[in-house]
């Protein structure tokens, strides 16, 4: 079928070529239902999909390949899509932003030794964080404070009462 003859006798075209035909036929046919994909402009707004669903909405910020392109969500988390995952629509884009401006903010904590220390960027505690360490302290003793253990995520380990030695 697919290989090459090897006598020295000659044979006709229409033998060699005849296997062509199904192919042509077959890509006519895989391709029926087929149709372009129209390029994105950069600023476009589009559709994510994800898990089966258009959900998330997004701007196209550069065209990476011929068929991938980058886009960043409206909650500012940037993505490499393939066009198949992209759909263009014509709603408005509307970036949605964190309050930054709290974690910017130098905030002055009192801790229990009696000093008032500020905090920098890179180690700061909200207002509703410090109040409720320092109810964490007032309501518990510290030696319970070391029996409670925690995952990675911050929950709550509970040993079962069979464990637990009073």
């Amino acid at each position: 079928m697919n290989r090459k003859l090897r006598t020295k006798l000659p044979s006709a075209e229409e033998h060699v070529t005849r296997h062509k035909l199904p192919d042509i036929k077959q890509k006519r046919y895989y391709d029926h239902g087929s149709n372009q994909l129209k390029p994105l402009e950069t600023t476009d707004t589009v559709r994510v999909r994800g898990d089966g669903v258009w959900s998330e909405k997004a701007e196209v910020l550069a065209r990476v390949a011929p068929y991938s392109y980058l886009v960043e969500l409206e909650r500012g988390k940037r993505l490499r899509r393939n066009i198949r995952h992209l759909l263009k629509t014509k709603e408005r884009f509307v970036p949605v932003h964190d309050d930054d401006d709290d974690r910017e903010k130098e905030v002055c904590v009192d801790h229990p030794s009696g000093g008032a220390t500020a905090s920098t960027n890179q180690s700061a505690v909200t207002p509703e964080a410090a109040q409720s360490s320092h109810s964490t302290d007032q309501s518990q003793p510290v030696s319970t404070m070391s029996d409670v253990r925690t995952t990675r995520i911050g929950r709550v380990i509970k040993l079962p009462s069979r464990y637990v030695h009073d």
